[in-house]
């Protein structure tokens, strides 16, 4: 997908290092969270950015939920250590991405519902939704940043990653052509 505006596309060669591609996707997620925060803010709806976050939220954020729910939390767990105690962690990132999912879905039907109207005007509730998503993403995503990532760096195996990396790179319709290089 083409993102004109602040979030830009993923750079499909780091498929092959599946963490690295997890953390830059985090970074278009961040972008993402300055992107809500503008329309929120804005008295005048840009259409592009409307637009992208649409785009990204419908899609591409969806399938880096299914990334990490499908195969990268189940990867951790069998590779865990009981001192690692990352069950907790993980059972709070799944809660945050069902309420997630809940709060998306109600801020995509008010941005489709911008993209139609002739003069948009964003409504108090979808701009405190917006900012309510955009904390609650910012936080997540530090949780993954601080917890997730370095213990998969730590504790996966080539294998898994190698695993990992077809597995994402087949939910993205691609094939990988590289080497899985330990992240």
């Amino acid at each position: 997908m083409r993102y004109p505006g602040l979030i830009g596309p993923m750079p499909r060669e780091l498929l092959g290092e599946p963490l690295r591609f997890i953390a830059a996707d985090h970074d278009r997620q961040r972008s993402l969270c300055v992107l809500l925060d503008s329309i929120a803010d804005t008295e005048v709806v840009q259409t592009n950015a409307v637009a992208d976050a649409v785009t990204y939220m419908g899609h591409d954020m969806q399938t880096h939920i299914i990334d990490e729910e499908e195969d990268l939390f189940p990867l951790l767990r069998r590779r865990a250590r009981p001192n690692d105690e990352i069950d907790e962690v993980l059972g709070r990132l799944a809660a945050d991405h069902a309420t997630d999912a809940r709060l998306a879905e109600v801020i995509m039907r008010g941005l489709q519902a911008l993209q139609v109207h002739p003069k948009p005007v964003i409504s108090a509730s979808l701009r405190e939704n917006l900012r309510a998503f955009a904390e609650g993403q910012r936080q997540h995503l530090a949780l993954e940043n601080a917890v997730i990532l370095p213990m998969a760096r730590l504790r996966l195996t080539a294998p898994d990653l190698a695993s990992l990396a077809a597995r994402m790179a087949a939910r993205r319709g691609l094939a990988l052509e590289q080497r899985v290089v330990h992240a």
